[in-house]
């Protein structure tokens, strides 16, 4: 009889069913196995020299899992040299790795450093810029670099894809504010602050309306962003009269101002409806409010 090694039944050798035979060991517990990643990879010590490991089958990955290691230990110098020399590397092979991964834990680590000028020109080397969490990123470090005009025409293109997300409508009131306190010569200071001011609530609005939990955990969350934000809303003065005139002295397009008048008109129509009962439906989709924890860079 033809020996079975497949399937629910496992037979011995011998035509007698009854007759006992040795069991076949079907699992066995390899105690000895040490996984690769505990010495070359995410917990590697970083003695080898990254031209050296760039040479090794998949020596790119391994190069990321130790910038990774680094960026956790909130080691950002490390982690950032250990970026520039993996771009380096990576700039000459055949057939490089895309670079977008290094090139953000790069931008993250040197404004951690308190380097936003450097900050942004890595991220800026990103060719592709479709991903929504890059545009935040973008728009923030643009922000931070006081070309406020630019940040707010990349929020918009970010609202497009997540109109309900409460951080991308506090980043335009603070690009808002930074325009107000700019020196820009014509500039209506007023005018930006009711923007500024506008924007805020919007912000407001959208955090509270994000569906969450009902925990202990998730009430302190949004207790503590609302106050920070009700923080920075309160330090601004209240303005009313919005124009859409003054979004282009500010350096806005047109199109661009036309864009977010309409966003806004849209966002304090909404809110009109919930205060008065009749968008109670209109709650932000999960999704929208989905890896808003790690932005804050």
């Amino acid at each position: 009889m033809a020996e079975e090694s497949h399937g629910l039944f496992q037979f011995p050798d011998s035509d007698d069913l009854f007759d006992e035979g040795p069991r076949r060991v079907r699992h066995v517990v390899a105690r000895s196995y040490e996984p690769r990643e505990t010495t070359d990879g995410w917990f590697h010590d970083d003695t080898q020299d990254v031209a050296e490991r760039f040479q090794a089958k998949q020596g790119g990955n391994l190069v990321l899992n130790a910038i990774e290691h680094r960026f956790m230990r909130r080691d950002y110098a490390g982690a950032l040299a250990m970026c520039q020399s993996w771009l380096s590397e990576n700039g000459k092979l055949d057939k490089p790795y895309k670079p977008n991964e290094v090139l953000d834990i790069a931008s993250r680590c040197a404004l951690r450093l308190g380097r936003p000028a450097e900050a942004l020109a890595v991220i800026e080397q990103v060719q592709d810029r479709r991903d929504p969490g890059l545009q935040f990123a973008l728009a923030r470090l643009l922000r931070l670099n006081g070309r406020h005009a630019e940040a707010i025409v990349w929020l918009l293109g970010y609202l497009d894809q997540r109109l309900t997300d409460y951080a991308a409508w506090a980043e335009i009131s603070r690009c808002f504010a930074g325009l107000a306190s700019s020196g820009i010569a014509g500039l209506d200071v007023d005018q930006m602050h009711a923007w500024a001011w506008t924007a805020m609530q919007v912000s407001i609005f959208y955090l509270d309306r994000i569906p969450r939990p009902d925990s202990e955990l998730a009430s302190a969350f949004a207790s503590a962003g609302y106050a920070r934000l009700r923080a920075e809303m309160d330090a601004l003065p209240q303005r009313d009269g919005r124009s859409e005139h003054a979004l282009v002295a500010a350096g806005l397009e047109p199109r661009a101002s036309a864009r977010l008048v309409q966003r806004i008109s849209e966002a304090m129509h909404a809110r009109m409806l919930a205060e008065s009962g009749a968008g109670d439906g209109d709650a932000a989709h999960p999704q929208e409010s989905e890896e808003r924890g790690a932005r804050d860079m």
